[in-house]
Formats: structure tokens, C-alpha cells, sequence
């Protein structure tokens, strides 16, 4: 996956959208696939080409007035989700997720990811 997220203004179903798809990604995980990272898409409200600034897909929102930008709940609720592993063990919860340290999260892409360790 190169990179993956939802141009909508209803930060609830963004939340839900990449928990579906980071169970998505766990699941490969399990299945045995090597999955090396997710990246969302995009930090930022940004400009596309093809429907201008309408999409919102930030996790961050900018007014296109003043450039404040705003955390939405979406970027807390993914900066404190666990990221997918690949543990022998099924975890009872209903993705098999764990807890990783801030530190293995990154923003160096245009978003922020999670990087599986190896």
C-alpha cells in the first residue's frame, strides 16, 4: 500500500475508514505478507488536481482564508492507535494490534505512518 485515506469533512467516518483499512493491514500481516509500512493520506487538507481544495483528507484541516490549521480528533485518535504486528499469538480484541513507543511513528513521508519493525 502506498498510501491510503478519505476525502471527507466527517472526521467520524474518517476514524472509522482507517481503522477498517488498519485491520485491513493487520490482517495481511497475519496472513503472512510483508508489509513494510501505512501511510495515511494527508497530513494536511491539501489541493488536487482534479477537485481542487472540496476533498478534505487532512488529518489536519487549514482554513483556506487565514492558514490556521486545526488537529482534527482523527490525527489524536490515530497518533495513540497501536499499529498492526505480526504476533503468533491471536490477540482476543477485534484486530490483533499493539501498542508501539511515539518514536516508531513517523512523519518524514507527506503523512504520518507506522513502520513495522523487523
Amino acid at each position: 500500500m502506498t498510501e491510503n485515506g478519505i476525502g471527507t469533512t466527517d472526521d467520524e467516518q474518517r476514524i472509522r475508514f482507517v481503522g477498517e483499512a488498519l485491520e485491513g493491514v493487520d490482517r495481511c500481516i497475519q496472513d503472512g505478507i510483508d508489509v513494510r509500512g501505512y501511510f495515511y493520506w494527508s497530513l494536511l487538507d491539501n489541493f488536487e488536481w482534479a477537485f481542487g481544495y472540496r476533498p478534505r483528507f487532512g488529518l489536519v484541516g487549514v482554513d483556506r482564508e487565514t492558514q490556521v490549521r486545526d488537529v482534527k480528533p482523527s490525527a489524536t485518535w490515530l497518533g495513540r492507535s497501536p499499529a498492526p504486528t505480526a504476533s503468533a499469538e491471536r490477540d482476543p480484541r477485534p484486530h490483533s494490534l499493539r501498542e508501539i513507543p511515539h518514536t516508531s511513528i513517523t512523519t518524514a513521508s507527506p503523512a504520518p505512518a507506522f513502520v513495522m519493525e523487523q
